[in-house]
């Protein structure tokens, strides 16, 4: 009986892990779109002291090699100061990142109090509604492999019709089966809404 259930079990998550990470790498690819945006939000990531971690690096050179191809879109860096060591916030370091590759500092808005990705999104669609934009589109930059939750979430969080615009993982692999991981956070989510309904 408990082989039968620790069987049953490996292939579920076996099977999980098989159809999420192909959904994330779908997601991933579908995220090379250049479509133009009026606002992009930059989801923030590790900070070291005040250095960003690889995967930040590379969501700072995405988002200003996207932000020279639009000049009327107006950037968003989000993330808290809340892991031991860091110096500054993610928002900053980012915007920071950007003017060193030659974004006009007028164009980024800091968000500077979100620790979870949840937080990212609930915190700048408050600023996106303060801008008085009509109908804007608005562009969730982040690594590849996070963006299919990152698109869950922003759906979970009111952001409809997104454009995904995503960036190069340094480290795909471990990148991909950590997602696998965390995405159940977002499943349990969704599972506890239907439910105390």
């Amino acid at each position: 009986m408990i082989k039968n259930i620790l069987k049953t079990t490996a292939v579920l998550l076996g099977s999980h892990a098989v159809i999420f990470t192909a959904a994330a790498i779908k997601a991933g690819k579908d995220s090379l779109s250049d479509k133009f945006c009026n606002v992009v939000i930059i989801l923030g990531c590790k900070v070291n002291g005040d250095t960003p971690s690889e995967n930040l690096v590379s969501r700072i050179e995405r988002a200003a090699e996207y932000l020279k191809m639009h000049p009327c879109c107006i950037a968003i860096a989000t993330g808290g100061n809340f892991r031991d060591g860091q110096k500054i916030s993610e928002a900053q370091v980012i915007k920071d990142g950007l003017i060193n590759l030659g974004i006009d500092p007028e164009r980024i808005i800091l968000e500077e109090s979100a620790k979870t990705t949840y937080e990212n999104f609930e915190n700048c669609i408050k600023i996106i509604d303060s801008l008085n934009l009509e109908n804007p589109i608005v562009g969730i930059l982040s690594n590849d492999y996070h963006l299919f939750r990152a698109g869950l979430i922003a759906e979970d969080s009111g952001l409809h019709n997104t454009v995904k615009i995503g960036a190069k993982s340094p480290n795909p692999i471990a990148s991909y089966a950590r997602e696998n991981q965390v995405i159940f956070e977002v499943w349990g989510k969704r599972l506890k809404k239907i439910f105390t309904k």
